[in-house]
């Protein structure tokens, strides 16, 4: 019997215009747990699949760094993975934690 390999589909998106302050931006990046940080992309993992340290992410954030001034970053798209359980609520939630605090959607 053939495998048949399935194409990755893209993961629903909505670009936003999220302004922090660079250090509140910079501390996403730092906090550890279910998060994976890449140079301008986190990648969030659910709860259960961090604790069972597998699993595959169920959403992400892109951060613009110095953007829209130096003393600024700005989240400017968030994605989630239906097929994993993810949703932008769950995202955005996980982008507050990660903050530190609420942050404007």
């Amino acid at each position: 019997m053939r495998e048949v390999s399935t194409v990755p589909q893209p993961w629903p998106a909505r670009e936003v215009a999220v302004v922090l302050p660079l250090a509140a931006a910079r501390a996403m990046f730092e906090r550890g747990g279910r998060f994976d940080r890449r140079s301008a992309r986190v990648l969030i993992w659910s709860t259960t699949a961090a604790a069972a340290d597998s699993g595959e992410p169920i959403g992400g954030v892109w951060v613009r760094w110095h953007d829209p001034t130096d003393a600024q970053a700005t989240i400017w798209k968030v994605e989630w993975d239906p097929a994993e359980g993810g949703g932008e609520d769950e995202v955005w939630r996980a982008v507050e934690i990660l903050a530190g605090g609420q942050v404007p959607r």
